[in-house]
């Protein structure tokens, strides 16, 4: 029997999911995101909150949405920050 990924080895493994998805498509909402990807809304938003914080994705500008509210697109940043 394998052991069980632990919590923080699928965060990474799904962080890295979405930025290569990013870098693959091109820019998403993070709700294309979490239809092509099979992840939770809430799940996202994390996600994507912790990429921004590390400076690898940017938020675009709203574009309309099919339903209601406006669709913010994500990309991957093409130079990443540097820490200090």
């Amino acid at each position: 029997m394998s052991p069980m990924a632990s919590p923080e080895s699928v965060r990474r493994h799904n962080l890295s999911l979405v930025l290569r998805h990013l870098h693959q498509s091109g820019a998403l909402s993070r709700s294309e995101l979490g239809r092509t990807l099979g992840m939770t809304r809430s799940t996202i938003g994390e996600l994507i909150a912790d990429l921004r914080a590390r400076g690898l994705v940017e938020r675009g500008r709203p574009r309309p949405a099919r339903c209601s509210g406006a669709s913010v697109p994500w990309s991957p940043v093409r130079t990443p920050r540097v820490p200090r």
